[in-house]
């Protein structure tokens, strides 16, 4: 699963026990939900930070975390990524997932949103207006 690395960090700091990690990367799935521990338990085989993961800049915030089962075989469909070295167009509309925040210096969300973005360019990107 791709996913980013601010939130496995966490989880590699806390411990090196797969058992605990099991538990916290559930706790993270349903982090919002701080009463239960609702849901299938995921079972991490391996956490994969980007080799040029930077926590204080966020640069390159992208994390691989590999299961033991097929984690989206029941419920979810698995979304495509380019090959490596393909040029995906700009303006191309993506989707991200996440319990980001709702607006600007506000509460995150509750329950895992959706949402469907343009692809933009760099230049657009470090240097947002």
């Amino acid at each position: 699963m791709l996913t980013a690395a601010h939130c496995c960090q966490p989880v590699i700091d806390a411990t090196s026990d797969p058992a605990v990690r099991n538990l916290l990367m559930r706790t993270m799935l349903n982090r919002l939900n701080k009463s239960s521990l609702s849901g299938e338990a995921v079972i991490p085989k391996s956490i994969h930070l980007h080799s040029a993961w930077n926590k204080g800049t966020l640069e390159n915030d992208f994390c691989m975390v590999e299961y033991e089962d097929d984690l989206f075989a029941k419920t979810t469909k698995a979304t495509c990524l380019p090959d490596s070295g393909e040029k995906v167009p700009f303006g191309k509309k993506c989707f991200t997932a996440g319990f980001g925040l709702l607006q600007e210096g506000g509460a995150s969300a509750e329950t895992m949103n959706e949402l469907r973005l343009p692809i933009l360019e760099n230049s657009v990107c470090n240097h947002p207006q």
